[in-house]
């Protein structure tokens, strides 16, 4: 089927918004395992990962792909993500 990606995405949103955040991350995983390119499942794994603090996991996922993030309302290029990520780090 060509929307397990999407839905394991989506899902992994709505978990994510309960607050369960390694159960959100898991089924980011699952849509990037079915879909390796999918840049959504990527950012909002590297999201979780940067909110749990896990900053070379958050660093692969905003690198993987080419992948861009949403901030501030505009699309930022990836190094601009990964400075930022590394910036939290090195503080």
């Amino acid at each position: 089927m060509h929307t397990r990606h999407f839905f394991r995405n989506n899902l992994g949103n709505a978990v994510l918004r309960q607050g369960k955040m390694e159960e959100a991350a898991a089924l980011f995983r699952e849509a990037i395992a079915i879909r390796p390119n999918y840049a959504a499942a990527h950012n909002n794994l590297g999201n979780v990962y940067r909110s749990l603090e896990r900053i070379g996991e958050a660093l692969e996922r905003v690198h993987a792909r080419g992948v861009h993030t949403h901030a501030g309302g505009k699309l930022e290029p990836v190094e601009g993500v990964a400075g930022e990520i590394e910036h939290l780090f090195l503080r």
